[in-house]
């Protein structure tokens, strides 16, 4: 499991709902969350400072002008 915290999401929902510091856990292939705020408690996940970062959680985009 990986946890990505500090970084700002951009989802692909279709509120268009972004969280300025943000996180995303994901295990394996499979987003599990997506949220404001830190990743929660999560015994041996890997964390990733994501500082500085936009995450764009189920978009697959290789070229974009965001």
């Amino acid at each position: 499991m990986i946890a990505i915290d500090g970084c700002h999401v951009a989802t692909v929902d279709t509120a268009h709902t972004e969280y300025a510091t943000g996180h995303v856990v994901f295990d394996g292939s499979h987003i599990t969350a997506v949220g404001a705020g830190p990743a929660p408690d999560l015994p041996g996940a890997e964390r990733i400072d994501g500082a500085g970062l936009l995450v764009t959680p189920g978009l697959v985009n290789v070229h974009h002008h965001l």
